[in-house]
């Protein structure tokens, strides 16, 4: 069994089969700020086993996806304010 995960956009034309509802949903997610990874698999015979990370990926079948909100920190507040600066002189 030859199981992957990668980022959606490039999954996801691997999968032939797969729904048109399940390509608009990752759609309307990343929309949203959370970053996917499509899971998906494929059966090998025996004798792909050993080669089959050498060849490109087709005809896998969609497991599912993983959504991570990855937005970015608030910002750190300033650690200085302009009234808080003093200037001297003759130093």
């Amino acid at each position: 069994m030859l199981v992957i995960k990668g980022a959606s956009e490039v999954v996801l034309p691997c999968c032939p089969d797969t729904d048109p509802a399940a390509v608009d949903a990752t759609h309307a997610l990343a929309v949203e700020g959370l970053r996917l990874f499509a899971v998906a698999q494929r059966r090998l015979a025996a004798e792909e086993a050993a080669a089959g990370l050498d060849k490109p990926l087709e005809l896998l079948e969609l497991i599912g996806f993983a959504a991570l909100a990855d937005t970015p920190p608030a910002p750190a507040p300033p650690r200085w304010s302009p009234g808080s600066v003093r200037q001297t002189h003759g130093r």
